[in-house]
């Protein structure tokens, strides 16, 4: 059997309290997987912010491009089950045009209630362009998979 390792990015769940295991591991998309024998890709761009829900327990963080690890992964077989979303929420203010988008690992039979009822479980902090909060419940307004966090 060959298996050739592969890049793979991923940032830590910054929920203290997030079960079974604290500060896990969320594993991020990346739109051209590299061979661990090459060198780590300088992904993703300077300046690069987004929110980011730990599947398991729903909180929601904004990651910087400092907060990103590197390991290597076996194969991308990761992917064949689950796919990366990014859902489109709701700020507090109700005129507001800025959604907030969300990425989050989801398994590919998730449907917009299914990431509703893991994100409203969480906490954490999100905010719109204008610097609105995330309104609670969350509603997902627009839900789509991506394979790059822009």
């Amino acid at each position: 059997m060959n298996v050739i390792s592969v890049w793979c990015p991923c940032v830590r769940c910054l929920n203290p309290d997030c079960r079974p295991i604290p500060h896990r591991q969320i594993f991020l998309p990346h739109p051209n997987p590299r061979s661990i024998f090459l060198s780590q890709p300088d992904w993703p761009t300077d300046g690069w912010t987004a929110y980011i829900a730990c599947r398991e327990c729903g909180f929601v963080s904004e990651y910087k491009k400092s907060d990103l690890e590197w390991g290597g992964s076996p194969n991308l077989d990761l992917w064949i089950h689950n796919s990366f979303r990014c859902v489109e929420a709701r700020c507090d203010q109700e005129n507001c045009k800025f959604p907030i988008p969300i990425y989050v690992l989801a398994m590919q039979s998730d449907t917009a209630n299914d990431l509703e009822e893991i994100l409203n479980d969480g906490k954490g902090t999100a905010m719109c362009k204008a610097g609105h909060s995330l309104k609670r419940p969350l509603t997902v307004a627009n839900m789509k998979d991506v394979n790059d966090l822009v």
